[in-house]
């Protein structure tokens, strides 16, 4: 069986993807690092390369190690985001996960869909931080090499109105079945607020377990 992520990064290469997609990943400075890890941070892209990954919920009792989504930080704006009724603003998390000064808000109503992403079955799970009302997640995935687009309702978060707070863990390669993953896949993840709500540090958890 050929190595899925061979297959990608050829498509890539050859530019056989039918959508776009990030092509490289964008670094954090390392005068920004994560409280949790003295190496720079950087982002997933959609050439499967691994990016640092630092433990960024220990202080909630887990600890997987965890690595940015691209641009979840939002400290560089919203590269690659597509945002409607939703915008980058200057309150940011102060649960201690990264050390930034920026968030996404999204207004009731709103809708933000992250850039595409390499997605394999090491890449089980997401999660993020929230301030506010409802937000409702989606993933959406497609095989490397094809057209169609499959989505994934895969939950939804409370949030606080006086607070930050992690979300629950939401599933990522955990929803795409093993036919297609084995194939090359990317992902990319679809907010959709039900109330005004902050969302900072979209992560995903990179090590698979069990």
């Amino acid at each position: 069986m050929r190595n899925p992520v061979a297959v990608l990064t050829a498509a890539l290469t050859l530019g056989a993807c039918a959508l776009p997609m990030t092509a490289s990943a964008a670094t954090v400075s390392a005068t920004t690092a994560a409280p949790l890890t003295s190496p720079a941070v950087t982002e997933m892209n959609a050439t499967c390369k691994e990016p640092t990954s630092f433990k960024a919920f220990q202080l909630f009792g887990d600890y997987a190690n965890y690595s940015f989504a691209p641009g979840g930080s939002f400290e560089a704006g919203a590269t690659g985001w597509s945002l409607s009724g939703a915008y980058v603003t200057t309150k940011n998390e102060n649960l201690g996960i990264f050390a930034g000064t920026k968030s996404l808000y999204i207004k009731d109503n709103g809708r933000v869909v992250s850039p595409w992403f390499c997605v394999t079955p090491d890449h089980p799970t997401f999660r993020y931080v929230t301030y506010g009302g409802e937000i409702e997640m989606e993933i959406d995935y497609k095989v490397i090499t094809e057209s169609d687009i499959d989505d994934k309702l895969v939950g939804e978060t409370n949030g606080s109105s006086t607070k930050w707070g992690p979300s629950a863990i939401h599933p990522l390669a955990l929803e795409i079945p093993d036919y297609k993953l084995v194939k090359g896949v990317v992902a990319r993840i679809v907010f959709e607020a039900e109330d005004n709500v902050y969302v900072d540090n979209v992560l995903v958890d990179p090590y698979r377990r069990g």
